[in-house]
């Protein structure tokens, strides 16, 4: 809906913009698997799974901070 209004509905600058915006996220995601794959080799099955817990903690509060702070802007 950004993109719709920043190019005031012009279907070839949105289509563009949002081409580039699925390549980027798709090459980000195959770094991302890359990287994963090649520090694995490192770390020890404790290794990964405190990172797990630790990242898993860490998107579940900031899910929550999301959720109130979405709702505090509902409210005001």
């Amino acid at each position: 809906s950004i993109a719709l209004t920043q190019f005031k509905s012009t279907d070839y600058a949105v289509g563009i913009y949002f081409s580039f915006a699925i390549s980027t996220v798709l090459l980000f995601d195959i770094f991302k698997a890359w990287m994963a794959d090649y520090i694995r080799k490192w770390l020890t099955q404790k290794q990964i799974a405190v990172i797990s817990k630790t990242s898993g903690i860490a998107m579940g509060l900031f899910g929550i901070y999301l959720f109130t702070k979405g709702v505090n802007l509902y409210y005001e």
